[in-house]
């Protein structure tokens, strides 16, 4: 997201990113078996996965391979893109 100041003089909130008609894509890493359930099972779940876990995503893969040390850093070294719907 970056600010910026549309012909009317209002701030104006711009996302920066991959979008459809459908939703939105962002990036988030996981650990090995969160991922490989989500794969498995096209949705969140599975008994290592807990949703009242505070996480971030990024709009850009490559934001996201750095902010998870390339997929060294512990527990996420796998990135998933997700399509976030309108």
């Amino acid at each position: 997201m970056r600010k910026t100041r549309s012909s009317n003089d209002y701030m104006v909130q711009e996302f920066i990113g991959q979008w459809d008609d459908e939703g939105v894509f962002v990036y988030q890493a996981f650990n090995r078996e969160i991922a490989d359930w989500a794969l498995m099972h096209q949705k969140f779940g599975g008994p290592n996965f807990n949703p009242t876990r505070m996480t971030w995503f990024k709009p850009s893969l490559a934001w996201m391979l750095y902010r998870a040390g390339y997929g060294r850093k512990p527990n996420q070294q796998k990135i998933l893109k997700i399509k976030l719907s309108h």
